[in-house]
């Protein structure tokens, strides 16, 4: 049960911080940050952790000062932009010099390799993580351009800068909200048919097949992945 929660509450999150852009609803966007934090935090909460708690206590005190301020739609602006970084660092960090790529280290654990493979994949493999943590970095960034120059809640406004142009809040909540899910999910699938052609002897030729195969991959495996 606390498991299905926890995955539905990323989507709600995404429902409640578009409703509340694009209504400028301030309690809306509180509250679908709040559930945000609450549903990273959730597993913490449970086993009792004391920073945990400490953090969402923190958390829903901060929130607060900010609805009293008037100043509630500006926590909807971090989890676009933080969420971005953080896939770039999970992704770019494997390209330092020594170190595996990402993606041929997943690429090992769906087909369960140990053994050196094909230098042309390896090179493949490096390329596409990099084009994956120059994907997330561009996302951040359009994110975070937006977030600047929305109307009527955007950062430089609600610093008491008034910028040179604007564009409107709910623009900034289709992008971050909308069309950053739909860039990745297209690059992915862009992405899997070009593998498909460009290494046409490799397994999983139909996309049933390629996720039943990351669906065999332990979740404590795609832990230590992203740690």
């Amino acid at each position: 049960m606390i498991r299905a929660l926890s995955s539905l509450a990323p989507v709600a999150y995404l429902i409640l911080a578009h409703l509340a852009s694009l209504f400028a609803d301030a309690r809306l966007a509180l509250l679908a940050v709040g559930l945000l934090v609450a549903s990273l935090l959730g597993p913490a909460l449970l086993r009792g952790r004391v920073w945990a708690w400490l953090a969402i206590g923190l958390t829903g005190a901060a929130l607060a000062w900010l609805g009293t301020r008037e100043l509630g739609m500006l926590p909807l602006y971090a989890p676009p932009i933080l969420f971005n970084l953080l896939f770039a660092y999970v992704f770019g960090r494997t390209l330092v010099p020594g170190s595996q790529p990402l993606i041929e280290r997943i690429a090992r654990l769906m087909e369960n390799r140990a053994v050196a493979i094909d230098a042309d994949i390896a090179h493949y493999a490096r390329r596409l993580t990099g084009a994956w943590t120059l994907l997330f970095l561009m996302l951040a960034l359009l994110s975070f351009l937006l977030a600047l120059f929305a109307k009527p809640h955007g950062l430089l406004l609600s610093a008491g800068v008034d910028p040179a142009f604007t564009v409107p809040h709910a623009t900034w909540s289709w992008v971050a909200n909308v069309f950053n899910y739909l860039v990745v999910g297209g690059f992915f699938i862009a992405e899997y048919f070009w593998r498909r052609h460009r290494f046409a002897d490799l397994p999983y030729r139909s996309f049933a097949e390629f996720f039943r195969g990351m669906q065999r991959v332990p979740v404590s495996a795609w832990r230590e992945l992203a740690r």
